[in-house]
């Protein structure tokens, strides 16, 4: 009895230590942080795949915007409260232009941005997240805060992605995918 316990202990300890071990070594990774000792300037990598997500008190301030690199295309993704979901093949090349609002805002610094205003009451909230072709993925969240530059990255994010709504919308009326 005394064996199999200092087994189990053994095994649980051995686990732990890996975990810990991985944890330290930054199994996530190279950093994204200028100044860390591995920074990786990932400023001419494609993007390939994104996700932003808004919600607000309003249904019409839920919206969730995906776009996945597939081949030669792209997925793109739009769910709402307030009417359909689309999902629709659109060019690579509006994963490039994602690519350039990322540099443009200088998104990387963003990653790991995770806070929370609990003071305001009926507020709004973001997610985003998207992976480059090296597989690192930035990550980033807040509900009713916001990082700086914000609004700004949220224009053109939104310019964006409702610029291809509204393609995808103009093709469906004419019967032209």
């Amino acid at each position: 009895m005394k064996r199999k316990l200092a087994s189990i202990l053994g095994v649980a300890g051995l686990t732990a230590a890996l975990l810990s071990a991985l944890l330290v070594a930054g199994c996530g990774g190279p950093s994204n942080e200028p100044g860390g000792g591995n920074f990786v300037d990932r400023s001419d990598m494609k993007t390939v795949a994104f996700s932003f997500s808004l919600r607000g008190t309003s249904s019409d301030s839920f919206k969730n915007y995906g776009l996945v690199r597939e081949g030669d295309s792209a997925l793109f993704t739009a769910d709402f409260i307030s009417r359909d979901a689309v999902e629709v093949l659109v060019g690579a090349e509006e994963l490039d232009r994602l690519s350039e609002i990322v540099a443009k805002h200088g998104l990387d610094q963003w990653n790991g941005f995770e806070k929370s205003n609990s003071m305001v009451l009926d507020g709004s909230s973001f997610n985003l997240s998207y992976e480059y072709e090296d597989g690192f993925i930035v990550s980033a969240r807040g509900n009713n805060s916001f990082p700086k530059g914000f609004g700004e990255a949220e224009a053109d994010l939104l310019a964006l992605f409702e610029g291809l709504l509204e393609q995808y919308d103009a093709s469906s009326a004419t019967g032209i995918s």
